[in-house]
């Protein structure tokens, strides 16, 4: 069972700089979602920009119906299984960006994927930079010369993580820009309960199918992403029992838009490195 469909090859586009791209940045108090602007042949349309998704997805209906499409199946992170089908599409772009020829994508009931999401295969074969200060996005001919990078770990072709260190443990954890708050293992929680304190009862929230789910929401005392540390930040705690197969051993944490969006993010996948400032 997969999270998402397809692996592709993609041009090599690194040292091809492009201009920046607008973000519009939707937030409610802590929580945020990044959409972009997007075409996939002649449909211009938004995407939610999703690098917790290993493949870009639309909704089925409308234009992406006329597609031929191969049965795929997918799983959200909290299991649950989607049934959708992969298409190709000639050309896909997001913005000024330079696009991507002969993408599959996924194709999926608009009950479990009600927008067009840009997965993390649009992000490979170039140097992206997410500038949240600016709120674009746009290719980069390299990193700025200042930065200083950090390893990224490309599993399995299918999802990127990141290094954290909680409780004084350093863990790998999902780079998800599609999570509207960071994510942490309820388990990880119960064993180090002087770093989490509830906000109110549990309630109910949704996965990346758009399915319900019991959260609980915390406030994090602590958490260190590269070189910065961010105290008091937000995290939805919940059941990573089936997160575990697609991440690697130890990993506790999800790293979400509430994080993301305090730094601009320089990000090369193929070549497994990143950098935030």
């Amino acid at each position: 069972m997969r999270r998402v469909a397809t692996l592709l090859l993609l041009p090599l586009l690194v040292g091809a700089a492009s201009a920046a791209t607008p973000m519009q940045l939707r937030e409610d108090g802590p929580q945020g979602r990044i959409f972009v602007p997007c075409k996939f042949d002649a449909a211009s349309t938004e995407c939610l920009l999703d690098s917790g998704s290993s493949a870009t997805t639309v909704p089925d209906g409308s234009f992406w119906d006329s597609y031929k499409g191969k049965p795929s199946k997918a799983m959200s992170g909290s299991g649950h299984v989607q049934v959708c089908d992969d298409i190709t599409v000639d050309e896909a772009s997001v913005g000024d960006l330079a696009p991507v020829k002969k993408l599959t994508v996924m194709r999926c009931p608009a009950s479990s994927v009600p927008e067009p999401r840009v997965g993390l295969d649009f992000l490979r074969g170039r140097i992206v930079r997410l500038d949240f200060t600016a709120a674009t996005i746009a290719d980069a001919a390299e990193f700025p010369a200042a930065a200083v990078t950090q390893p990224l770990l490309d599993l399995k072709g299918k999802n990127i993580f990141v290094k954290v260190t909680l409780a004084g443990k350093e863990s790998d954890a999902l780079f998800d820009t599609g999570a509207a708050l960071s994510v942490v293992d309820e388990d990880f929680v119960k064993k180090h309960p002087e770093l989490f304190a509830a906000e109110g009862p549990p309630t109910y929230g949704k996965d990346s199918a758009n399915k319900e789910m019991k959260v609980q929401l915390y406030k994090v005392k602590s958490v260190t992403l590269g070189a910065k540390t961010f105290e008091d930040s937000y995290a939805i705690g919940m059941d990573f029992s089936p997160f575990r197969d697609i991440a690697p051993s130890g990993s506790v944490y999800v790293v979400g838009y509430n994080l993301i969006r305090q730094q601009t993010w320089t990000l090369d996948v193929d070549h497994g490195v990143w950098a935030a400032q």
